[in-house]
């Protein structure tokens, strides 16, 4: 009975021993796998590098920050080149501080034209029946070649001319009038940011379409007068006329059609 205990103890410590020994692998094993993982996760790859950086930059082009963000954190995920990285990251940069300053521009811009407009309904709406007080400085053409017969006021000659004014800053406001027939009268001014004929007063439009638009003034100081404003490349044209005029001026009669 003794030596059966004896050997079941001995038959438990070959067991535990036995065990023990196996341990050590098991250990072994578990931190073997364990830094296989790691470096598989931390694992960087060329192509998926690549296209992080390339559609974060084809991001930037559209001025879509936040794609640009998400991409950028992938490129960081997959890039081993921590000077490519970098140069990313300045190019974000960049590009958002140009953005910011872009929106401001449009914005100031914007905000001129809105008083610029302003100015030019009270301005043409003040001296749409005397032109020739609008402003000093003064540039008139040469008599018309066939005139004919002198006007019954001798300063009143077949001719056009064109008064201007300085505003705002660098905007200037113009009037081209006929000094024989003050009724044939358009003051125009070139806007920094687009407007439209509302902002002339109640209008009614009669031609819209890029890049012009041509409406007849219903409403407030310039009734009864119309409108041609004209999109360009150097900003937004816009001529306030009487009727006389279209009939007068041949380019203007071509684009209100």
């Amino acid at each position: 009975m003794v030596g059966s205990a004896r050997s079941r103890v001995g038959g438990s410590n070959e067991l535990d021993n036995s065990a023990g020994r196996r341990r050590p692998w098991l250990r072994w094993g578990a931190t073997l796998a364990l830094g296989l993982g790691v470096v598989a996760c931390s694992k960087k790859n060329q192509e998926k590098c690549q296209q992080a950086l390339d559609t974060t930059r084809k991001s930037l082009k559209v001025d879509n920050i936040d794609l640009a963000h998400q991409w950028r954190a992938r490129a960081y995920d997959y890039c081993a080149d921590t000077g490519e990285l970098a140069k990313l990251d300045q190019e974000i940069v960049a590009r958002q501080k140009a953005i910011e300053t872009e929106r401001h521009d449009k914005e100031e811009k914007k905000a001129h034209a809105h008083e610029l407009m302003a100015l030019l309904v009270q301005w043409a709406g003040g001296h749409r029946a005397q032109p020739e007080a609008a402003a000093q400085t003064v540039n008139c053409g040469p008599v018309d070649a066939d005139a004919g017969a002198p006007t019954a006021a001798k300063d009143k000659k077949p001719r056009w001319c064109t008064r201007t004014r300085t505003v705002t800053g660098d905007y200037r406001l113009a009037v081209r009038y006929r000094e024989d027939d003050l009724e044939v009268v358009d003051f125009s001014t070139l806007s920094p940011a687009p407007v439209e004929c509302s902002a002339l007063g109640a209008n009614k439009v009669m031609v819209q379409g890029p890049p012009k638009t041509y409406c007849q003034i219903t409403g407030g100081r310039l009734q009864g007068m119309q409108a041609l404003i004209t999109n360009q490349p150097d900003g937004t044209h816009i001529d306030v006329f009487t009727p006389e005029y279209v009939q007068r001026d041949a380019t203007i009669r071509s684009l209100t059609r």
